[in-house]
This record gives C-alpha cells, structure tokens and sequence, in this order.
C-alpha cells in the first residue's frame, strides 16, 4: 500500500478505484505487521498536529454501522454509499488513525440467508479474536461491547416481530428501548430477552456454563426450542445473574456486583476472592496466551485484584508478589505454513 494514497482517502481526496483499493487493504492486509507499520507512520507524521475535540466512541460507533450497511450494499446490490465515511474523516488525519486501529482487530462478514416469509436476509456478523476488544453500534442505535474470542451475528436492518442476535464468546449490552420489537440474544440454546436495558453475556464454546449478568433493567432468560417456540426459565433483576450448566440443562441465579463482570468493556479486570483457574482462563483469552498451572496445589490460591490495562508481564509480577509463584513465559516460533504459535506461559510453585 502506498502511503501517499492512505494520506488522500484519509483527507477525503480519492477516486472510486482508489477507494476501493483502500478498502481491500484494510479488509486483507492492514492487520499485517506492514500494515501496522504503516498505520504507526502515518500515526507519527501527525502526532504533533492540532486535532479537534471529538466524541471518538461516538464516530467509531459510526463508522462502524456505515461500514456495515455499505460494505453489504457493495456485495449485493453493487452501491456503495462512501461518501458518508469519508465525510467523517475529512480533515483527521490523527483522529482517522486512532479510529481504524480497532478495525484491524475484528472482521466482517456479510450473506443472504432465507426466512420463513421468502424474504431475503442481509446478515452481518463482527468476529473479535482473543487479545482484542471492539465495540459497535447495531442497527437500531443499541450499542454492544465485543470481548475477546467473540463473534455477534445480527441483520444489517431489523425487520419483523423481534430483534434477533446470535452471540458466541462474550458481549456487553446497552439496548435501545423498543417496547414493540424486543430484543433476543441466542446463544447455547438459550435466548436472553429484552426491552431495553444494559446486561453482559458470557457463552464461550469451551466454558461448562454460559453467564447473563443484570446491570440496569429486566432480562428474562428462556429455553429455545427447536420448533421456534420458547420458555421462560427465570427473570432477572438488576445485579443478579444466571449461570446456566449446557449439559445438565440447569440454571440458578445469585445477588452479585455486577460491575465485576461488567467492567471488561472499560479495560479492567475484576477479581474477588476468585479461584487462579478462573483467572488464568480469564487472562488467556485477554492477552490471546496459553497458560499452563504446573502444580496441583495452584488450585488452592484465590485473588481479589483489579487490573487495568496492566501488560501481561505486569500482571504476573503482582500475582508473583502475592502469592508464592513463579512463572516462565515461552516465547511463540513460527511454523512451516507461516504461522505463529501463541505464547505460552507456566507457573509453578515457587520452591
């Protein structure tokens, strides 16, 4: 990619084949340690320059809902409306930098899928992987946190009696109140239902348990049946949550601080009095890391910490000054296919 063509999208000064060079970049190859690279140069060539005051979450939430109903345009109806993204940009070169580094971290996807009425369907479905976090807007203006090692998939307009999404991994909500069209979040064979309030889900392929934790409002948790029917299983209430078990087909609620499992989205991580299994599982999908316990008696220690944005090096250390741990981090190497292992860290106990 030529640096001087990123520096006319940037200023709003491309033709239609430029921009769409543009785009095919940042879809294929600006995640790339080039394109990084790249992004960081550009970021330097204006660090020193003025820059508006701007609502930066705000134009990203934006962004992200034009690229989505766009980039769908473009591959089934062949107009694509760009102008309104660029207009956005005009003028911020360090503003467009700060805002596209949280799209190198995700991916999109956009298909026809047919629905009961013989309709056509535009799906759009945000994939986050493990070690990043991204937020967006859905179409009705409800606002959704993605965590790490997660994907939502939702359609690029609601149509219909309700608003239908569909969540692997964990995601934090803040819906848009529509007393006429309610809110469902699928996951795991369960639906969390909803007006309009803000509530976390966690579902991670790999986890025994699938978690609806309550901030503000009311979320009814139902069983969905293969027939498209449902049932309601419990009603939560502000913190609370539902931890409901995939293969016993159980769930029971507790009082909880829902700010501890909420605050993921802010860059924090809460743990109280919480077993190191737990957060071990916690920090490997933060830092995108293998971690492996050495020695059984681990399981014994728990924490209460608060880590904000910490390295994982950093992370360590503390819980090395805690606890009598040691701790060995294992470099990734790269495969014959061009490919990296993650990184791999082992604790122990310390001797």
């Amino acid at each position: 990619m030529d640096i001087e063509l990123l520096k006319r999208y940037f200023s709003n000064n491309c033709t239609p084949e430029e921009v769409d060079e543009v785009f095919r970049w940042f879809k294929n190859n600006a995640g790339s340690l080039g394109g990084r690279s790249l992004m960081k140069q550009i970021w330097d060539e204006v660090e020193n320059r003025e820059v508006k005051e701007v609502d930066f979450e705000n134009m990203l939430n934006k962004i992200h809902h034009r690229i989505n109903v766009a980039e769908a345009e473009k591959e089934f109806s062949g107009k694509v409306a760009r102008k309104g993204l660029q207009v956005l940009l005009n003028g911020f070169m360090k503003v467009a930098a700060i805002l596209f580094i949280p799209l190198l971290v995700i991916s999109l996807n956009f298909y026809y899928t047919k629905v009961n009425e013989g309709k056509d369907v535009i799906y759009s479905e945000i994939s986050s992987p493990f070690g990043s976090r991204t937020s967006f807007e859905l179409p009705d203006g409800s606002k959704v946190w993605l965590n790490n090692g997660s994907t939502l998939r939702f359609p690029v307009r609601f149509n219909g009696k309700y608003r239908e999404l569909e969540l692997t991994g964990e995601a934090y909500f803040d819906i848009a109140h529509n007393e006429k069209q309610p809110l469902i979040v699928k996951t795991g064979g369960i639906g969390v239902k909803v007006l309009g309030t803000k509530f976390n889900v966690m579902s991670y392929a790999d986890d025994q348990n699938i978690e609806v934790t309550l901030k503000s409002g009311k979320v009814a948790i139902q069983k969905l049946f293969k027939n498209g029917s449902s049932k309601n299983l419990i009603v939560l209430k502000p913190d609370q949550q539902a931890v409901f078990n995939k293969k016993e087909k159980s769930i029971k609620y507790r009082n909880i601080n829902a700010e501890k499992y909420t605050s993921w989205k802010d860059g924090k991580l809460i743990f109280i009095n919480d077993p190191i299994d737990l957060i071990m599982k916690r920090l490997e999908r933060w830092f995108n890391v293998d971690i492996v316990l050495k020695d059984k008696e681990l399981s014994n220690f728990t924490y209460t910490a608060t880590f904000t944005d910490e390295q994982l090096t950093q992370v360590l250390n503390l819980l090395q000054v805690a606890t009598p741990i040691n701790y060995k981090i294992i470099p990734s190497r790269k495969l014959k296919d061009g490919s990296y292992t993650r990184q791999k860290v082992i604790i122990s106990i310390k001797k």
